[in-house]
């Protein structure tokens, strides 16, 4: 099977691992300098107050006055990304990373080692760390594994079968495709 590891918000997680006292409370990422003002990822609970990744800066302080800001560290992240990809390889897990918070790995060589397909998941979400709320999914296709991934509960893996992809892509959003926003818009 084809597994896709999924740490939604990791270029946002990865500074807040470093600053405990903004557990819990509404954060998001910084606008990149120079660049637009729109909010990066952002905590769930800013999510509950309003504030939505892509936001203008002006109109997430509006939605929010207490929203805290944490500027963008692309090597802080790199950094940690390449610490999680250590674990997953100590693990015994061939990693292909495509992102930070994203990479898909096989898992049939670890499969006899850990006792199966269940077994190895587990074994790779133990390798991550609680902390970084990563979900689990596994399919025969890369999409479906991506797309499982996606929809799993934080420290789960959901897998599954060739004969339930269709039914279980159908009704997802169409966020989970890899287009740009126009070619998304025109879907």
């Amino acid at each position: 099977m084809i597994a896709c590891l999924n740490i939604q918000g990791f270029s946002l997680r990865a500074p807040l691992l470093e600053r405990p006292e903004l557990r819990g409370k509404p954060v998001a990422l910084a606008p990149v300098p120079g660049a637009r003002a729109l909010v990066g990822s952002c905590t769930r609970a800013a999510q509950t107050l309003g504030v939505r990744p892509g936001m203008l800066l002006s109109e997430a302080l509006a939605t929010c006055p207490q929203l805290e800001l944490v500027e963008q560290d692309p090597a802080g992240v790199e950094e940690a990304w390449e610490a999680v990809l250590r674990r997953l390889e100590e693990a015994g897990f061939a990693v292909e990373p495509v992102e930070p918070g994203c990479a898909y790995f096989e898992t049939r060589g670890v499969e006899r080692l850990a006792g199966g397909l269940e077994q190895a998941l587990r074994r790779a979400l133990d390798a991550v760390g609680e902390e970084w709320g990563a979900r689990v999914g596994a399919a025969s296709r890369r999409f479906a594994a991506l797309a499982a991934a996606a929809v799993a509960p934080a420290g789960r893996a959901l897998v599954i079968d060739d004969g339930e992809a269709d039914l279980f892509l159908e009704p997802l959003p169409l966020d989970l495709l890899p287009l740009s926003p126009e070619r998304r818009e025109e879907l």
